[in-house]
């Protein structure tokens, strides 16, 4: 290695004692691919201070505990001269030009938190859960209504809910995998009820708002007493239905009957 400040010689207690690679990408919020293809490199440019590969892992941990990106920045400003590190460093990032974009979903951390695209406050949204049924094969859910939308008892279909108001759990190259869930479906109703005046085809009252196909109803005894018929008939055909909904669709069809004297 050309002349540059490093850990010449292993130091027991660095930086990195204690911590697995795990740890640091947790720490610095990147990828475990990308330590792992650092680390590698790391090693390899290591190895020129030491017999030990163990010594030198502890070191290249030690580095990367300061810059998730050491190696390559090592690499990049002509630092690296050792021919096993060069060839280590070009078979692992020929053609990974993405190296250096920190939103890059190679570059995102293991194990990210959930997010979505569209997200309210409370205060925000003006639609709260009064029964959840969005994961489940019913294509509604239902709400209560805030205020500021008159209050009363909702419906929003959730066949086709779109994906920026979808929670994302699993972060992926080619598609992320989401899920739909209260909150999903609470500020999708509320842009819905926001757009009513410049897109009147998407929300609408009553059975006959339902049945042309209204995304985001208001319920009348009629309506209310057809999304009951739809619920019962869901459950009787039977098949893996959990607990769970069975007790939420219990629920909704004890509270609609009890609103509108079904």
């Amino acid at each position: 290695m050309k002349h540059v400040k490093i850990f010449e010689e292993y130091i027991p207690g660095g930086r990195a004692a204690g911590k697995s690679l795990k740890d640091l990408a947790k720490a610095h919020g990147v990828g475990m691919k990308s330590l792992e293809k650092q680390l590698k490199v790391g090693v390899a440019v290591e190895m020129e201070h030491t017999n030990s590969e163990a010594k030198a892992e502890e070191i290249a941990m030690d580095h990367l505990a300061e810059d998730p990106r050491y190696y390559t920045k090592l690499v990049r400003k002509g630092f690296v001269d050792e021919p096993k590190a060069m060839k280590i460093y070009k078979e692992l990032y020929e053609g990974d030009w993405f190296d250096s974009l920190s939103y890059h979903p190679a570059n995102q951390p293991e194990d990210p938190e959930p997010t979505r695209e569209i997200d309210y406050t409370p205060a925000q949204q003006k639609f709260e859960t009064m029964t959840f049924l969005g994961d489940s094969n019913m294509g509604f859910t239902l709400l209560h209504g805030k205020d500021a939308v008159g209050g009363g008892a909702w419906v929003l279909n959730t066949d086709d809910v779109p994906e920026d108001y979808q929670l994302v759990t699993v972060y992926d190259e080619d598609e992320n995998e989401t899920e739909i869930d209260e909150d999903t479906c609470i500020n999708y109703a509320t842009d819905l009820w926001d757009a009513r005046d410049k897109d009147s085809e998407n929300v609408g009252e009553g059975m006959e708002g339902w049945e042309d196909g209204k995304l985001l109803c208001k319920l009348d005894a009629e309506l209310a007493e057809d999304l009951i018929g739809t619920m019962e008939f869901v459950m009787r055909r039977g098949g893996s239905v959990s607990g769970d909904l069975k007790r939420d669709v219990s629920g909704a069809v004890y509270e609609l009957s009890k609103l509108f004297g079904l």
